[in-house]
């Protein structure tokens, strides 16, 4: 396994010291750590990490201030950043997705989940890497994808409801979160996407945002899964429709006959 560099960027010492202890334990990898976004940006030149995890709210210059610099470079633009945030603001959620961040960790940190998302992005860097050198990353976007289906909704009970209806005619992929979805997404490149709108906001604005990065519009449709249409409250994507939730097997399958015709001629909804 090649030795990996992390730049740590965060103002609290004990911030710092937990990721450099759950990084050191869990991966083969050299860890740089900076105080705030100069310092940041120092190390970043230094160093050249292949992976940044940066803290949002710092003195001298927050995370999203450290993001911009960063991504207006063409030499780190591309460098992965996961942010490390306590934040659910709707406004810098969307601020953070446009400026591209690879995933996101949410404070007070947990270790196991820490460990689980870095490694999932990692194997997603990984994938990605091997179909760019290969030249066949075309192959990869259209093979076999058209019996694929993934659903990604935290409603145990539901999917297995989905599971269960189509199953005899698809191989179903079931995700619980963002990360989870866009791993999978990764490997299968499945056709359909069902995104359920109770996962969190940032969960459905990364996956959205990855799947359409490296798919276009001819290989893959994602549907936004909703209770109520009364609560609908995402404005920032573009779906290519929008299917009721719910546990009647004759009015959900009514709702998804598409799946039995061309659904790539579909015009895409935008909320």
């Amino acid at each position: 396994m090649a030795l990996l560099k992390f730049l740590v960027i965060d103002d609290d010492e004990s911030i710092r010291t937990l990721f450099k202890s759950i990084l050191k334990r869990k991966f083969i990898c050299e860890v740089f750590e900076a105080d705030n976004g100069i310092s940041g940006l120092t190390a970043l030149q230094k160093n050249m990490p292949d992976i940044i995890l940066l803290d949002l709210m710092m003195p001298v210059m927050d995370g999203i201030e450290t993001l911009d610099a960063i991504r207006a470079n063409p030499v780190f633009k591309n460098i992965p950043v996961i942010v490390i945030t306590a934040v659910g603001d709707r406004e810098i959620i969307r601020n953070l997705c446009e400026k591209n961040i690879t995933d996101y960790l949410l404070k007070p940190i947990d270790v196991n989940i820490t460990v689980e998302r870095i490694q999932k992005m990692i194997h997603r860097l990984n994938e990605s890497k091997q179909i760019n050198l290969s030249g066949k990353k075309e192959q990869v976007n259209s093979k076999n994808g058209t019996d694929k289906i993934l659903i990604v909704d935290n409603d145990a009970e539901f999917k297995n409801f989905f599971h269960s209806l189509l199953k005899e005619r698809y191989t179903i992929h079931l995700a619980s979160n963002g990360t989870e979805g866009l791993s999978i997404f990764t490997e299968h490149r499945p056709k359909f996407i069902f995104m359920s709108n109770n996962l969190s906001l940032l969960d459905k604005i990364i996956l959205s945002q990855k799947i359409r990065e490296t798919a276009s519009d001819k290989e893959v449709v994602i549907y936004l899964l909703i209770d109520n249409m009364k609560l609908l409250s995402t404005k920032v994507f573009s779906y290519n429709g929008i299917i009721k939730k719910t546990m009647d097997k004759e009015l959900f399958l009514k709702d998804i006959h598409f799946l039995n015709e061309d659904a790539f001629e579909m015009k895409r909804t935008r909320l």
